[in-house]
This record gives C-alpha cells, sequence and structure tokens, in this order.
C-alpha cells in the first residue's frame, strides 16, 4: 500500500508470510500505453520497497506523486526513486534522462544523473538477533544498484505482473553549481509506448568546501576481490578505492601485495575530496605488533614496515597537502580486545603508557629526524608533522564501555560500537576521555553483533538508520567510523560458495554483513556495484557536513556579533529528537527528510 499525505509510517508484522514471486517476467500482453502496464510512482532514495507485494494492510510505503523530487547541497551526491508497479508483465522497459534547468540558462546536464536497475536479494533467514520483522523471510528486498545500461546490456530490465521494480536516480553536483530549482522530464518506455516523468531538483546555496571533517576506515580483503572480480590486480584495487570514494568511503586493504603499494598512490587518491582517510597498515605476527629486541634499539621487520609506511606518507606531505595529518591505525589483531582475555592483556602491552604504539611513534621520530625528513620544511610546517605522528589515531575496537580503559590505554583512540552512545553518561565519559588523552579524537563503528533498532548495514533492516546516523555522529562528537568489510563475496569462509546476487546470509548470520559492494565482474563492469545500504552511508555523511557547514556558520556569526557560542548540537538538539532517541532510529523515512 502507498501511503500520501502522512508524516508517520510502520509496517505491520502481523499477516502470513510473503507471497514466493518469479523475478523473471513472462510474454508481455499487449497495451495500449505505458499506463496499462505499470504505475509510475516516487518515493525516497532510502526508502526499500519489496519486489513482492504484499496485503495492502501489510506492507506500506510513502507515495510522493509523480513527480521526482531530490534537494540537495552543491558538490554532494543526493537521490530519489522511481517505482514502477507492474499490473501485466514487462519484457523490457527503458528510461531516458534529459538535461534539467533553471529556466534561466543554467542546466544540470545529463552526465550529473547517473540510474541504477534495483537487483533484489531473497531473505531465506533473518539476521541473528535482528527483531525487525518489517523484513521476512521470503521477501526480495532492493539492494543492488546496478547500472542502467549494464541492466540492458544483460536483459535485466524486466518486471513481472503485480511485483515493484526500483530506479534510483542520483544527482552529482560540483561545488560551484549554481542555486535554484532545475525542472525536467525523463521519458519512460514500454513496448513502443511512452511516458513523461516530471523531475524536480532544488539546489540549496550552501557547500561543504574541502575534505570531509568525517573518516571512514572501511576494509577490503584484496584475496575476496579475487574471489568476486577472478582477479585481483593492482589497478582493480585502484578502482575500488575510485569508487568507494563516491561514496565518501576510504578503503583499507587488508592482505594481498598491493598493500606494499598503498601509500604510494595516496596523492592519485587525495584529489578527490571525499577521500580523506590514510590507513597505515600494521602487520602482526601471532598478535605481536611490534616486539622490540630488549637492547630497544632494533624493531621487528613488522615494526619497521608500518615505520615506513609513515615515512613515506610524510615523504610525499607538504603544507598544501598534509597527508600525514588524515593517516589512522588500526589494529586488526586487538579487534574487540574487550572481549577476547588474551587481546585485553596484549591491548595494554600495545596501547599503555610505555607500550609498543608510543616505542614505534618515537622510533618513527627518531627515524624521520636522523634521516632528514624534516631538513627542508618550515618549522612551523615539521611541527605539524611531528604531531601527526605523535598523536597518530590508533584505532581501539570494544564492545562495551568499560572505566578500565580510561587512562589505562594512553594512545589508543576509543572506537566503540554504536550502541554504547545509547547511553548519554557513557557517551559524556567517552568524550572526555577523548579530550584528556586523544587530542578530542573519538570514532565508532558496527558489525554484525549491531542490531535493529541501531544503524546496521543489514539487508533486512531499515536504511533509514544509516542515513540518520550521519546525524548522531555529530550529535556525539564522533570524528570518524569504522568498518570491517565491503567484500566478502562469496562468503567469509571458503568452504562454501555463495552467489551475492542471490544469496544474503553468507557472514556471521547477518544478510549483507561484511559486504557493501557487488563485484561487476560477472557484468563485465569495469566498476563494482554499490548497494543502497552504501549510498544512504554516502548521504549521512553529507549531512554530517551540512551541519558542519551550519556549525561553522554560528562561529562566524558569533564572532561578528560578540555573543557566546552556541554549540551546533544544542541549536539543532529538536532535529536530533525528531529522528532518534540515544542511538534507537525511528523507522519513518520521512523524518530525515523533513
Amino acid at each position: 500500500m502507498r501511503i500520501k499525505g502522512k508524516s508517520s509510517v510502520r509496517i505491520s508484522a502481523l499477516l502470513a508470510s510473503a507471497l514466493m514471486l518469479c523475478s523473471c517476467a513472462e510474454t508481455e500482453t499487449p497495451g495500449k500505453s505505458v499506463a496499462e502496464y505499470v504505475d509510475v510512482w516516487t518515493t525516497y532514495g532510502v526508502s526499500k520497497v519489496l519486489q513482492n507485494k504484499r496485503a495492502e494492510a501489510d506492507q506500506s510505503y510513502y507515495d510522493l506523486g509523480d513527480t521526482l523530487q531530490i534537494s540537495m547541497m552543491r558538490g554532494e551526491t543526493e537521490g530519489g526513486q522511481i517505482v514502477l508497479s507492474a499490473k501485466r508483465n514487462v519484457a523490457d522497459y527503458t528510461l531516458e534522462v534529459s538535461e534539467l534547468s533553471d529556466g534561466n540558462g543554467t542546466v544540470i546536464s545529463t552526465d550529473q544523473i547517473e540510474l541504477f536497475h534495483a537487483k533484489y536479494i531473497r531473505i531465506d533467514s533473518k539476521t541473528r538477533y535482528n527483531e525487525n520483522m518489517a523484513f521476512r523471510i521470503g521477501d526480495r528486498i532492493p539492494d543492488v544498484m546496478m547500472y542502467m545500461d549494464v541492466a540492458e546490456k544483460y536483459g535485466e530490465t524486466k518486471i513481472a505482473k503485480d511485483q515493484n521494480q526500483s530506479v534510483y536516480v542520483d544527482v552529482t553536483l560540483p561545488d560551484d553549481a549554481v542555486a535554484g530549482t532545475y525542472r525536467g522530464e525523463f521519458t519512460l518506455k514500454i513496448a513502443g509506448h511512452t511516458q513523461k516523468i516530471p523531475v524536480s531538483v532544488t539546489v540549496w546555496d550552501i557547500v561543504h568546501e574541502g575534505k570531509s571533517d568525517f573518516q571512514t576506515v572501511f576494509e577490503t580483503y584484496t584475496n575476496k576481490i579475487a574471489t568476486g572480480e577472478f582477479d585481483c590486480t593492482n589497478d582493480i584495487f585502484r578502482r575500488y578505492q575510485r569508487f568507494a570514494s563516491k561514496y565518501n568511503v576510504s578503503l583499507f586493504p587488508v592482505k594481498g601485495n598491493y598493500t606494499a603499494y598503498y601509500t604510494e598512490e595516496v596523492p592519485e587518491y587525495f584529489e578527490n575530496d571525499r577521500y580523506n582517510t590514510i590507513s597505515v597498515p600494521v602487520f602482526s605476527v601471532n598478535q605481536e605488533f611490534y616486539t622490540y629486541e630488549k637492547d630497544g634499539k632494533t624493531t621487528t621487520a613488522a615494526a619497521q614496515s608500518s615505520i615506513n609506511h609513515i615515512k613515506n606518507i610524510v615523504a610525499i606531505s607538504t603544507p598544501e597537502n598534509p597527508y600525514v595529518e588524515y593517516a589512522v591505525c588500526y589494529h586488526t589483531g586487538m579487534d574487540e580486545a574487550d572481549v577476547w582475555g588474551y587481546r585485553w592483556k596484549e591491548a595494554e602491552r600495545i596501547y599503555g603508557a610505555g607500550g609498543e604504539v608510543e616505542k614505534m611513534t618515537l622510533e618513527t621520530l627518531k627515524q624521520l629526524e636522523e634521516e632528514g625528513y624534516f631538513d627542508d620544511m618550515t618549522p612551523e610546517f615539521a611541527e605539524r608533522v611531528r604531531n601527526a605522528v605523535k598523536y597518530m589515531p590508533q584505532l581501539l575496537t570494544i564492545t562495551a564501555f568499560t572505566d578500565e580503559a580510561i587512562g589505562r590505554f594512553e594512545t589508543s583512540v576509543f572506537c566503540p560500537l554504536i550502541q554504547i552512545f545509547n547511553d548519554g553518561s557513557q557517551t559524556g565519559r567517552l568524550n572526555e576521555a577523548a579530550e584528556q588523552f586523544n587530542q578530542g579524537e573519538l570514532w565508532t563503528y558496527t558489525c554484525n553483533g549491531t542490531v535493529y533498532p541501531h544503524q546496521s548495514f543489514h539487508i533486512d533492516d531499515w536504511n533509514v538508520g544509516t542515513r540518520v546516523a550521519g546525524w548522531m555522529y555529530k550529535n556525539y562528537d564522533i570524528d570518524g567510523y569504522l568498518y570491517w568489510a565491503v567484500d566478502q563475496f562469496f562468503g567469509a569462509h571458503y568452504d562454501k560458495y555463495y552467489n551475492v546476487y542471490e544469496e544474503s546470509t553468507y557472514a556471521a548470520y547477518a544478510n549483507g554483513e561484511g559486504m557493501l559492494f557487488y563485484p561487476g565482474g560477472k557484468y563485465a563492469s569495469e566498476y563494482p556495484f554499490p548497494s543502497i545500504r552504501l549510498a544512504a552511508f554516502r548521504d549521512s555523511v553529507d549531512d554530517y557536513d551540512m551541519l558542519c557547514v551550519l556549525e561553522d556558520l554560528l562561529d562566524e556569526y558569533t564572532a561578528k556579533y560578540g555573543i557566546d557560542k552556541i554549540n551546533v548540537n544544542d541549536y539543532v538538539a529538536d532535529l536530533y529528537a525528531s529522528m532518534y532517541n540515544g542511538t534507537d532510529y525511528y523507522e519513518d523515512d520521512a523524518l530525515v527528510y523533513q
């Protein structure tokens, strides 16, 4: 059922299981117009419209009318969704874009508009511990955003009778785009018939200049890329990094030969303002990162390798491009140390005062001095570099708040699960610890253990949880987000083959966990396909940056008029409260757009 003009929507879980419907259309019967084949309607880009229809009382969506409406800042990407609800079998559909005009001679060109055909993933089991029953076993949930030209080439643009088909529309604007409202029409073609779809894009006179204020580390396993792309050359990884940057994601290569070349290619990636985090590879052997010799004068090969990566970043840093100030370390061997007894003990040896991280930092600074890295720098920039190395974020993931960690791991930057911020007192103590020990730096992460009603990347969960997360990050003074994997193609292990285009529970009993990209190799695509979950994350970071623009404006005006500083979080507290409570998000797609 499509709902018009309501401010709240809930999906009932009271009726029987979803209908089992064929995903391929049979031969279509002739119709006199597009309207005889499909109903055409629009909805929010974040909404998950099931391919299979349910009884009207059971599944509800916002119907925003026949006009696709998108509102956005300058310099960002924002999307909307056109839905085709089939009344009869459709053998093929096409959608043609046109330029959009503001009526004053300025246009959004067709190359700034990208179309994606949704592919659906059938849910055969629920994510463990996920009690969101809006998405049920048997449902076919949209997740793959397949480039429209690829979908057409491979005959994917079919719609079976009584099924929905979503088309995602992304608009990307430069920083210098002209504010205003742009209008035009797209053309839908089915069986020789055409129908015009009105499109309206409102561009606000707002822009976030330069790098995003929010950092990310998303791990990618080069050996996993090979299973999805049938190869994993350095060039393939470069394409993955360029692709990820479009979605406000900075990749961290784990395993494989590419890691040795990663920091050398930073300048290329850095040309894109959406790339803003350089992960320093940290190697370990049997959980021992930096086992220094007893005399304290030499390092292990593993420690020296990490030091060399930092030195390489320093070598290419300039005042104009201070790459080293964007570097972080994620010690994968210490992942979730608080739930692994031996890791917790090791964490103190690594992160504690006088520990291995501190030793590595001192050794790095020593080698930089001895080898003349600072010789050609101005004193001011040399000091910036020293501070960047000394205070480089050393991410430590924790699953629960603990007083033991405060002040004990002096060189670590806490990276707790997002739901820890559900407790205001813990949030305050984490923020205080960050200010005291880590230059204010505080990160967060999610994984298979993070489930509804908290932000998750699970296919059988609302997308709006990820979209509003950007507001939560700003609300709780969170500076970065860590995610453990984007490319668990064909399973987290090699003991079973998974077709990621058909199956969903291939990693850690969670639908879609560890897999935000879809490999393009099967379809001879140069780049992987995004998921709608990845697009929601991109938009959440853009929202974070928009709040940073507001924060800068508040600072500018308070300074201009000589009044007390206004905290941006206090200023928009009512907006925060309208979308979530703590870290429990409200399952209403309309709220974030309002």
